[in-house]
């Protein structure tokens, strides 16, 4: 999320005027979820290592492409005003469904385990970009499929 500082709680700002964390996820707590699960998986990849998939996989994630973040705040360093914004799909992604388009991406089939789901891990998360849309106009995102594309050959390197 995209958001002004609050000066009376301290919250830290940035020299553009945004809040921080900034992230592609958020936990419980609002706060920006240092590695996600596709940085976790790509690393796995590169590293010829199996994936961990907590719990049945049929959890869901609003996944958002790191370039489409930068373009959310690339966008609202011209806004005046001051907003919370989602930088979202506004769509939910099973990590299954996350994992079969790693495979296809990757033309093979990837080392998956399951194990217990962690205490505290949300089952499906979502996000509203309406504001975002209303206030930036931004409504185009990168597709899935490109953005792991792009993601994975990146951490082949």
């Amino acid at each position: 999320a995209i958001s002004c500082a609050d000066k009376d709680l301290g919250v830290p700002e940035n020299i553009y005027g945004f809040t921080l964390p900034l992230g592609n996820t958020c936990n419980m707590n609002g706060m920006a979820v240092a590695l996600g699960v596709i940085s976790v998986f790509a690393r796995k990849i590169a590293r010829k290592e199996p994936v961990t998939v907590f719990g049945d996989g049929n959890q869901t994630r609003d996944f958002v492409y790191a370039g489409d973040i930068a373009r959310a705040m690339s966008l609202g360093v011209g806004y005046a005003g001051c907003a919370t914004l989602n930088v979202s799909t506004n769509e939910e992604v099973s990590l299954n469904q996350l994992i079969g388009t790693m495979e296809k991406i990757l033309g093979h089939k990837m080392d998956v385990h399951y194990g217990p789901v962690r205490p505290g891990d949300i089952y499906a998360s979502v996000l509203s970009h309406q504001a975002l849309v209303e206030t930036l106009g931004m409504k185009e995102y990168t597709d899935l499929e490109k953005g792991l594309a792009g993601t994975l050959a990146y951490f082949q390197k």
